[in-house]
This record gives C-alpha cells, sequence and structure tokens, in this order.
C-alpha cells in the first residue's frame, strides 16, 4: 500500500476548513456535533482570528496538538514527515500542484506504478483542474453523494493561496510562528509553507 499525503501551508488550510464548516449541511454538522461530544447550542464564534487561536492551540483528540474543531495540519503533517524515508509514503504539495499539475501527477503515477497513456494524459490533467472539478462540484466534491454540503458548488468556491496575510491579525501570525517553529522540524515547517518536493520521496 502507498500513502499519499498533500501538505498544504496550514493558515490557507484553514481559511478553507472554515469554508467548508460554513458550507456543511444541517445533517452532517448535527452527525459532527454528536461524534464529537459537543454540547447543544455550542456555536463557534464567526471572526476567523477568534476561531484561529483555538484551531492552532487545540486539537480535537487529546493527543493532537492543532485542529479542533476542523482538522488538524501540523500534528497530522508531522507524524507522516517522521516516515518520509518509507518507500510507500509519497508527498505532494498544493502549491506543486498549482504550480506543475501535469509534473506532479507523473510523479504521482510513478509512485503508484501506474503506466501513463499519453493519449488520454492532456484529458487527465485537465479532469484534475479546479476549475474542472467545480463545473462537476455534485460528482467531485467528497461526500456530496451523502449530503454533507448544504451547496456542493461551494466546496471548490477558492483555491486559497496566501490570503491568511488579509484574514489573519497579526497577533495571530505571529502565534503561528511561535507554535509552528516550536512544534515543526525546520524543513517540515518549510515545506508545509512552500512547498516543492520534499528531498526524500519520491
Amino acid at each position: 500500500m502507498t500513502y499519499v499525503f498533500c501538505g498544504r501551508d496550514p493558515r490557507d488550510a484553514f481559511l478553507s476548513g472554515l469554508d467548508h464548516i460554513d458550507n456543511i449541511s444541517e445533517k452532517t454538522r448535527a452527525d459532527v456535533a454528536a461524534r464529537g461530544s459537543i454540547p447543544a447550542g455550542f456555536v463557534l464564534p464567526s471572526d476567523p482570528n477568534v476561531r484561529f487561536q483555538m484551531w492552532i492551540s487545540a486539537g480535537p483528540q487529546p493527543w493532537v496538538w492543532d485542529g479542533f474543531p476542523i482538522g488538524s495540519v501540523l500534528y497530522l503533517a508531522d507524524t507522516y514527515w517522521r516516515h518520509r524515508d518509507l518507500p510507500n509514503i509519497h508527498f505532494t504539495h498544493y502549491a506543486d500542484l498549482t504550480r506543475d499539475l501535469d509534473g506532479e501527477m507523473r510523479r504521482l503515477s510513478a509512485a503508484l506504478g501506474i503506466p501513463i497513456d499519453e493519449a488520454k494524459w492532456p484529458s487527465r490533467v485537465n479532469a484534475a483542474r479546479v476549475d474542472t472539478m467545480k463545473a462537476n462540484a455534485a460528482g467531485n466534491a467528497p461526500g456530496a453523494h451523502l449530503g454533507e454540503w448544504a451547496d456542493s458548488d461551494k466546496f471548490f468556491r477558492k483555491a486559497r493561496q496566501g490570503e491568511w496575510r488579509d484574514v489573519l491579525s497579526p497577533e495571530n501570525q505571529a502565534l503561528y510562528e511561535k507554535i509552528s517553529t516550536e512544534r515543526l522540524p525546520p524543513d517540515l515547517k518549510r515545506w508545509l509553507e512552500n512547498g516543492q518536493t520534499p528531498a526524500n520521496s519520491a
């Protein structure tokens, strides 16, 4: 089995997580509350800067550093990074997929041992573009067939990159720097924030 880990700047991942939380269906909201033992009537703060302080400093489980209630990025990435020398872990990055989708898909095909049919390849690359996926959101948004989203089209609302600079307060940007520097190895921190293939990844 090959594990594929896709990294992303944690600050952009946080903002996308806010988009997803605001777009989940009432059925999904009730299910998440039940599974997470969230008290009835609990309402998340509307201010993204208040939410960020919760997200960066508290995990959904006691052993997780970050992620409440959207999902961990720092802790999760670290669990994979520790094993990056293993031959069955493949790393890709959101920014690299944006910069060179064709190249990253070729790397992934090689890691998975899937031969490339060059005649069909351009259509495969086009199908993986955000605009193409958004055009068929009902078929592409994960969980759409289960009614997880209030609006499947909004799953692909934005391909956020660097928007945290305009949203997060200076205090929260400093908080991110403090926590990410304390928690992450320097090479992982650089990779999460900037992309580019890790040296030990296929």
